[in-house]
């Protein structure tokens, strides 16, 4: 006989039926369990969709094999990796295995009369399920392990958390389903043995077994290849000195405690932190649009008596895609220094509040009141926006447009951070954080010895965009004004706004006053259509983000502004490995390719100040005349690499002038926080504060070895610091200089800021 699964071989008819029963019930609590959540998801507010095109659908596969099938943001641990990855395909290989026997019994053999799984098809079957069996039991065990035993920090709760059984019960189960299969399939070969010298020399007693048992044949066959199970095969030798009458009653125990088992856990999955199986899929999956998400003001602001503020359906769906995991814990500013912010505690506890949405559910107990302090006011308010935790989020959180919902919401209530109404007060009259009047933005131009264009008046091939930093605060406009001599020597035809520019808005956003951000980005818009240029630059890097990405340039009509003829539309050049004699290649390493995320906005429109600079670097239209032969490290500020994935223009540039480049050892995509963002630069610290990000940074950059200087691209950056400098008593060891300053040194032989001393701008 051709070896076939013997399906319900040893299963009474009765068990037959009711298992079928069962299994249409756990399927439809599954579903029903599963549109809850879908349902809860759609009363969040709408988010700017994304078209399905190609490029939309080559995106998906994208991600799903970047971040599911080969999780790349596991790969810095290895353990949970290893981990994941054999729970992940454990779970996926028999999930199918068990479709693909449900189709070979109840399609092919009840409809068409013959069996798919049978002779090798079959055996392949039986060794891939081994092996998927195998991987499953031991992710379940390294889980466990990893769990309870290694007890890494960033998976602790909370004692009364209200998740606490979750984890053992359902990594529990898994395992036990995986032993369990295992020891069926260990009887069911004994018993398959046992039976085989019946059928073989005693017809009368095979005949009477046969119409008892029918389906006895099956496992005699089956057991002729039990070398293709070597687990299952393993498992029959414990087993080898019962009768067969045990077998069948051991089978038939253990046959109903696997079943029983495998339901509960498909129950649990829409009722637990199980469902991050579905949800986080989702999320990671569908693509989604990099727009800063705000949920509409008609849109559900909360349930009666839960504190939950106006949410997307997606930040909904993504919140209950949270596995707890703790990356964003770990490396989190805020969380690691010591203030009250906790991402995943964060997440955790708006999850929480959503599930209480769903009260009616079973398994859905009341919030602790320990997630009720992750949620309070300080933690809010603590966040850098930085992104660290979204670079390093597994599924694809984004953790900063969470806090600036709960920043919204206090801001509506009137309770604002430490510091930040007179700055709101100051944004809103004088357009400028500072509280200067408008009159005096343009005047770091003057002493230049030459005039600078006001863009409004006569057209330009560059309007750059200057922003408040760069053009009130004293320690940043010698930078500033290095930037603007520097592209007067290269002959570029720049202009900028002079009293018609105001703040960007993109800080006042991320501290919670979407309406001021409105504000000033309808202020800005409108002196943009006064003027008449090519292109925007700006060395801000919290205002290219704004521009770039939130401000709409290319809807509000703006992406095909007509300058002087000898303009060129700016192309990004396309990443290289290799290096030309020039220098290296420039490549743009975007936040979107990595969080799967789609701008929507006018990339080429916008310019970092630092990316032209390096092309005007490449076509000589800058020329090093004086190499700079210092051994230096360079800061990547946040909102030029995490959000918008410019990384190499400003390590080509230093390169280029002659520096050495000593990397710190967060660097690049993981790049530390300065403590600037998030609108934290306008608030005051908390008094039981022990280290500021800035000083932190400071120590590593100290730490280096024989590094003179640390660079920077952002005019907070240089703000932050050289206040931490200071405050550490480290500037007779580390000077804090701006990269425009090295360049302006390294192209005018002396310092751009001051054409009588050959020095280079200090902290």
């Amino acid at each position: 006989m051709v070896p076939v699964r013997p399906t319900f071989w040893n299963i009474p008819e009765w068990s037959e039926a009711l298992q079928y029963v069962l299994g249409l019930a756990v399927m439809l609590v599954l579903v029903w369990g599963i549109v809850s959540h879908v349902r809860s998801w759609r009363r969040g507010a709408s988010e700017h969709g994304v078209p399905w095109t190609w490029q939309t659908w080559r995106s998906t596969v994208d991600r799903l094999l970047r971040y599911v099938v080969l999780p790349e943001r596991l790969h810095s641990d290895p353990f949970a990796l290893i981990t994941h990855s054999l729970l992940l395909w454990g779970m996926v290989m028999l999930a199918i295995g068990t479709a693909l026997a449900t189709i070979d019994w109840d399609v092919f053999h009840l409809i068409w009369g013959w069996r798919l799984l049978s002779g090798v098809t079959y055996q392949i079957f039986e060794l891939v399920l081994d092996l998927a069996g195998v991987a499953l039991v031991i992710g379940a065990g390294l889980a466990l392990y990893r769990r309870y035993i290694l007890r890494p920090p960033r998976l602790s709760r909370p004692r009364s958390s209200r998740d606490a059984w979750q984890s053992p019960v359902l990594v529990g189960l898994l395992l036990f389903i995986g032993i369990t299969g295992f020891a069926l399939e260990g009887l069911r070969i004994e018993g398959g043995r046992l039976l085989s010298p019946t059928f073989a020399n005693d017809s009368e007693v095979r005949a009477t077994a046969s119409s008892e048992h029918p389906r006895d044949q099956t496992a005699v066959a089956a057991a002729t290849i039990a070398r293709w199970s070597p687990i299952g095969n393993g498992f029959a030798a414990l087993f080898g000195g019962l009768s067969l009458s045990a077998i069948r009653g051991t089978h038939l125990i253990v046959w109903w405690l696997h079943a029983l088992a495998a339901f509960a856990f498909l129950i649990l999955i829409p009722f637990t932190k199980a469902i991050h199986l579905v949800a986080g899929l989702a999320h990671v999956v569908l693509p989604r649009s990099d727009e800063w998400p705000v949920a509409s003001e008609n849109g559900p602001t909360s349930s009666p008596g839960i504190s939950l503020p106006a949410l997307t359906w997606r930040q909904r769906m993504e919140i209950t895609a949270c596995t707890a995991c703790g990356k964003c814990q770990e490396l989190c500013p805020a969380y690691v220094l010591g203030q009250p912010l906790t991402p995943k505690g964060l997440v955790w506890a708006a999850q929480g509040q959503l599930l209480a949405e769903l009260r009616w559910l079973p398994l859905v107990p009341r919030i602790p009141s320990e997630e009720r302090e992750w949620l309070r006011q300080e933690a809010i308010w603590s966040c850098y926006t930085c992104r660290l935790c979204e670079e390093v989020c597994p599924v694809l959180i984004r953790h900063t447009g969470l806090v600036g919902a709960y920043r919204r919401a206090l801001v509506d209530s009137g309770r604002l951070g430490s510091g930040l109404e007179e700055v709101f007060i100051n944004l809103q009259r004088y357009g400028n954080s500072f509280g200067q009047s408008p009159r005096k933005r343009g005047d770091w131009t003057k002493g230049l010895g030459f005039p600078v264009k006001n863009a409004c008046k006569e057209p330009v091939e560059y309007l750059w965009f200057v922003g408040d930093y760069a053009s009130y605060d004293p320690r940043v406009q010698s930078a500033t004004q290095a930037a603007a001599r520097l592209l007067h020597l290269a002959g570029v035809d720049f202009g900028i706004l002079f009293d018609k520019e105001k703040n960007s808005g993109n800080d006042a956003r991320r501290a919670g006053e979407e309406g001021l951000f409105e504000y000033l980005r309808e202020e800005n818009i409108a002196s943009f259509r006064q003027a008449s240029f090519r292109a925007i630059i700006t060395g801000d890097p919290h205002s290219y983000h704004a521009l770039r990405n939130e401000y709409g340039l290319e809807q509000a009509g703006l992406a095909r502004q007509k300058g002087p003829s000898s303009a060129r539309e700016w192309q990004p050049v396309e990443s290289s490995s290799t290096k030309g004699a020039s220098g290296p290649a420039l490549s743009r390493k975007s936040h979107s390719s990595s969080s799967g995320t789609i701008n929507s906005s006018a990339p080429g429109l916008v310019r970092p100040l630092v990316e032209l600079f390096w092309e005007l670097l490449q076509e000589g239209r800058l020329k090093v005349v004086r190499r700079i032969k210092r051994r230096v490290t360079y800061h990547d500020p946040c909102y030029l690499g995490r959000y918008n994935g410019i990384y190499d223009a400003p390590r080509a540039i230093l390169e280029a002038i002659g520096c050495t480049l000593v990397e710190m050892p967060r660097h690049g995509r993981h790049s530390f926080c300065c403590g600037a963002g998030g609108g934290r630069i306008w608030m005051k610290d908390r008094p039981d504060t022990r280290e500021r990000p800035a000083e932190n940074r400071i120590r590593e950059a100290i730490n280096l070895v024989g590094v003179q200087d640390l660079v920077v691209a952002c005019p907070k950056d240089l703000v932050m610091f050289q206040d931490a400098v200071k405050s550490l008593g480290y500037e007779q060891k580390l000077r804090v200089v701006d990269i425009t300053v090295l360049l302006g040194e390294a192209v005018l032989g002396k310092s751009p800021s001051d054409p009588d001393e050959p020095t280079v701008f200090e902290a």
